[in-house]
């Protein structure tokens, strides 16, 4: 996983920012290849594609995957903090939902979402 990613992030602004030692690179989104070139906004879950190897791309409080954050993130993370009944985030999207990067997810990071959704 690359981690961390900040809401609003575009694939020039990402690809910037990181040392790339390979000319094979490509984003994919939903297993769609995208243009590198437009200024399309990174979301949780796309893949980062470097010669053989793969990483998943989190977007902090992206936990939909729609590269920002909507009262349905904080909804999904509510619902997931409370275990309620098929609710339970999967891997990428717990990841997103670690607003503290401590590796679980507890009522701080819910706190964090919701002031970070209430700034918006």
């Amino acid at each position: 996983y690359i981690k961390n990613l900040k809401v609003n992030t575009t694939v020039s602004e990402f690809l910037k920012n990181i040392e790339i030692e390979s000319n094979k690179i490509a984003i994919y989104d939903n297993n769609q290849e995208i243009d590198l070139e437009k200024e399309i906004i990174l979301k949780t879950g796309m893949e980062l594609v470097l010669e053989d190897k793969s990483y998943k791309l989190i977007v902090r409080g992206d936990i939909s995957g729609d590269g920002e954050i909507k009262l349905l993130d904080v909804s999904k993370l509510v619902a997931h903090y409370a275990e309620v009944k098929g609710c339970k985030l999967g891997n990428v999207e717990e990841c997103a939902g670690d607003m503290n990067l401590d590796n679980k997810i507890s009522l701080i990071d819910v706190s964090q979402l919701v002031a970070i959704y209430a700034d918006m």
